[in-house]
Order: C-alpha cells, then structure tokens, then sequence
C-alpha cells in the first residue's frame, strides 16, 4: 500500500475547507501531514510534522527575518527530522499543496526519494500576482517560474481547472506533466425548494480580497435596494478589505441591512449557505493583487446546496456556473448588472428554484466528493485497502 506525506501550509485556514476534504479523502494513505504551526495530529488520527511557527503566506517577511536570525542551521535540522521522519514510516509519494510549498521545502524535495505530486490552486499560477496585504511587492521572485520548471522534471502538477492548467502551460511545463481534477463536495440525493420568504437572503463568503470584490457587491446591493428590492447581504470572510467593506457599510443608507461576519468556520458556513436565497461574488482580474479565481470551491458548495449563483466572469467561473441556467453571469465592474441580477432573481422565487435545481444537479453530475476521490486515487495511482 502507497504511504503518502501530505505537505500543505496549514489545514486549519477557514477559506480551505477543500483541505480538511482531501485529508479525509486520503486518510487511509496518508502516514504523515506536514504543516506550519501543525498541531501533534489531525483529529487525533494522523500525526502532523511542524515545519515551523511560518506559512508561505507571509514569505516576504519571513525570509527578511530568517537573514536577520540566520535560521539556516534550524532549517537544515527540521529537513533532516521530516527525512528520517518519512523514511521510517516508509513514505514512497508526497503531496504538496501550492506549488510554492516544494520550493521552499527545497533541501527536502530534493533530496527525499518519493514520487512528487504538486497539487496548484491559484495564488501559486498567479505569475505576475500581488501580496494582497503590500500589492507594491510581487508574490513570486524572478526565479519562481524557472524553478517550477526545473521541478516538473520529475513531479506531476495537479491543477484544479482549465484556467490553472493554461497558466501552467504557459510557463513553459509540458501538458504531458498535468493532471487536471475538480474539487468536490457533499451533497444531498433530493432538491430542496425553496420557499417564499419575508426578505431576500443575498451571502457572499470567501476571503476580502479585491479579485472577489466584495466591495463591489456592497454597492451593487445598493443600487438594487434603492431600485425597490427587499433583501438583506451577508458577507462572511476575513481578509485584506475587511476594513474597507466595514467603512462602505458604515456610510451607507442600508448599513442595517449588510452584516459583516468575518471569517466562518466550515459548520457556520454550511448554515449561512443553507440560509441563504442567493449566492453571489464580483469576480473580476483584482486591480491590486493582478489576480483571478482560479476555482472556487465555494461556488459549488453554494451549488450543492441549491443556490443560484450571481457573479462576474472572470477567471474560472465559467467552468462551474452556467449563465442562464444556473446562475447569472456579469461583466467584472457592472455594478448595475449585478444589481439586475439581484433583483431578477429576488422578484422571482420559480426563477430562483429552476436555476438552484440546475445548479444542484450540476454539481451532483460533475463535482460531487466521490468524483473528486475517484480522479486523485487515480492521478496518485493508489488502490482500494
């Protein structure tokens, strides 16, 4: 049987269920996670390896300091404890997640003696992107691409879409070397209508951050509400404009109908989309970041559950929402198309019912958990126990 080491950041970040949904997925191969900050194991089942009190997140600074303190000789020796580690649990393939992981776990990617998978899922493919906290500074350096493309000498990329895969390609790593699979979630064997209610429930969850413009959804809620439409916004999330979209809210005339609830763990979220009428996000390329989604995973949660999805076409929306069938698609910056959309959809409940339908099934037919099970056993050529 296949051991597996599963490399990620950190598996507790609000915004990557999808992370908690993959350990569950490989539990039966994983021997090892490693991780930042990890904890003694996940769920008691798993023991985790602790790379270290950073994450990738904050490389900038971290790698200043690490000059500062010379943590070189602290790296070398948390290197060798992950080898010996693996070796003695006898790990023949490892995950990482992020294809920034692998390069700063340089010293062990080169010299463990696993098959290497390395699965993308957006900051990573963004080649010319921004730190969403200090945009003046590119997220990757100048030897990033050309290291990915020394390393897919002899790893298999994973990329989560069409749009991943084509800036993959882009850069130079061969076809040859990407495995493509979708995300997957749970979801119901029967359709829940939903029923007429007092107030529209409009839920925008995911990070606050400029390429998911929760900004934009603020305003554009506006214009639907001084257009007549009864409904309320829940934004739920944590990120770099939390402060801008709690001053928006402030100052406008509706701030008692927008409730900012921060970040959510992955039962409040479930509940927040169960309550909900409408799901939406302003997509669009983040005038700050340079930055696209690169999935979406909460589009098909929102999906799973029935939801119609309003949202703006950009990067890989149109992989999972099908305008006019399940969902509403606008121009990234319409704010007047998003608030349309809202109030179409808000003024008519069959509407709302036939395009949630659509979207349940649809993710019933092409992301459902055990699609996504079924794609990674395969991309990692593991077997049944």
């Amino acid at each position: 049987m296949s051991k597996l080491l599963f490399a990620i950041p950190d598996w507790k970040v609000p915004s990557q269920v999808w992370a908690q949904r993959m350990i569950e997925i490989l539990q039966d191969h994983i021997v090892l996670i490693a991780a930042y900050n990890a904890e003694d194991s996940w769920n008691n089942k798993i023991p985790a390896f602790n790379l270290g009190p950073t994450t990738d997140r904050r490389r900038i600074w971290i790698r200043a300091i690490d000059k500062i303190l010379n943590r070189s000789s602290e790296k070398r020796e948390t290197t060798r404890a992950l080898l010996t580690q693996c070796r003695l649990l006898g790990v023949d393939k490892v995950l990482f997640n992020f294809a920034t992981m692998p390069l700063e776990m340089g010293e062990f990617t080169k010299r463990c003696n696993a098959e290497i998978f390395v699965h993308c899922h957006g900051f990573d493919v963004a080649f010319d992107g921004r730190v969403d906290t200090w945009p003046h500074h590119r997220i990757h350096d100048d030897r990033y691409k050309a290291n990915l493309l020394e390393l897919s000498k002899r790893a298999t990329f994973i990329s989560n879409s069409n749009f991943t895969t084509a800036n993959l390609v882009s850069i130079g790593i061969p076809a040859s070397k990407i495995q493509q699979k979708y995300f997957g979630v749970a979801c119901s064997d029967k359709f829940t209508p939903h029923e007429e209610t007092k107030r529209l429930v409009i839920l925008q969850l995911g990070r606050l951050v400029d390429l998911k413009g929760p900004d934009m959804t603020i305003r554009a809620f506006e214009h639907a509400r001084t257009k007549g439409l009864d409904a309320e916004l829940i934004l739920a999330g944590d990120g770099p404009l939390m402060v801008t979209c709690e001053l928006l809210k402030r100052r406008s005339a509706y701030a008692d109908d927008i409730k900012i609830m921060g970040p959510v763990g992955r039962a409040k979220a479930a509940e927040l989309i169960s309550c909900a009428d409408i799901f939406t996000t302003h997509l669009n390329k983040g005038l700050l970041t340079n930055r696209e989604e690169a999935f979406g995973v909460v589009f098909i949660e929102a999906m799973a559950a029935g939801l119609p999805i309003v949202a703006g076409k950009s990067g890989a929306i149109n992989e999972t929402v099908v305008d006019g069938k399940t969902g509403l698609l606008f121009e990234p910056g319409d704010l007047d198309s998003q608030a349309a959309a809202f109030i179409r959809l808000g003024n008519d409940m069959n509407m709302r019912n036939w395009m949630g339908k659509n979207a349940w099934r649809l993710a019933r037919e092409r992301f459902s958990i055990d699609m996504e099970k079924n794609e990674l056993w395969r991309i990692l050529n593991l077997r049944m126990i």
